[in-house]
């Protein structure tokens, strides 16, 4: 999803609510190796969901400073990617 301008902050604080709206999203766990902080990230956290999948959440702003693009991903990864061993 994309907005032009830039609205981070609003894109995250709108995000941080819906994931603590039940069902709750998932508990966050440490990035996986599949995701990194690239220039324009404002926000990307690892979440572990139901039955051992996983999330990556990510808030950043694109085509910084002439036109910026505010975007919102969510990435679903296979079963147990990212996840501590034994988890």
């Amino acid at each position: 999803m994309a907005f032009d301008g830039d609205h981070t902050a609003a894109a995250i604080e709108a995000l941080r609510i819906q994931m603590a709206t039940p069902p709750v999203f998932g508990t966050p766990i440490p990035l996986p190796d599949t995701h990194a902080v690239t220039p324009g990230t404002t926000l990307i956290e690892g979440r572990e969901l139901l039955r051992g999948r996983v999330a990556v959440v990510h808030v950043g702003l694109r085509n910084a400073p002439h036109a910026p693009v505010t975007f919102m991903a969510v990435d679903r990864l296979y079963d147990g990617l990212g996840l501590p061993e034994g988890s």
